[in-house]
């Protein structure tokens, strides 16, 4: 997939990527190394600012998940979906540049509608 590209579903980049089959749904791994964020617009509505905010649901798989991405991956190629069953656009690779895990920064995220408990922020920039 190229940056602009024709939109993919989930499994159509994680075949592409060579990822493996399962969750967490916000990263394409293989085995414990993230290969790409597959975000969604509803669940992350931050994503497309600057700087672009991965917001990391609190459940204990995704947390792990979220430890991984902020203090083990440098950069990460970037898809991003507006919602549940729509296709994914690559947006091209993002580098972490910090995150938080901070209960102040995290409430004010989840008062917003439709999200629940978050463990952590993790913050991108465009490479």
């Amino acid at each position: 997939m190229r940056v602009g590209q024709a939109m993919a579903s989930y499994h159509e980049v994680r075949k592409q990527l060579g990822g493996d089959d399962g969750p967490p749904w916000f990263v394409i791994h293989r085995g414990d190394v993230i290969l790409a964020c597959t975000l969604r617009e509803d669940l992350n509505p931050t994503i497309n600012s600057n700087p672009a905010e991965v917001w990391v649901g609190a459940d204990e798989t995704l947390l792990e998940w979220g430890k991984r991405l902020a203090f083990k991956t440098v950069e990460v190629p970037l898809f991003v979906s507006s919602g549940q069953g729509m296709g994914y656009e690559e947006r091209g690779t993002y580098k972490i540049i910090g995150n938080t895990d901070d209960a102040t920064e995290l409430a004010a995220r989840e008062a917003q509608p439709g999200i629940g408990k978050l463990s952590r922020i993790v913050f991108l920039k465009k490479s």
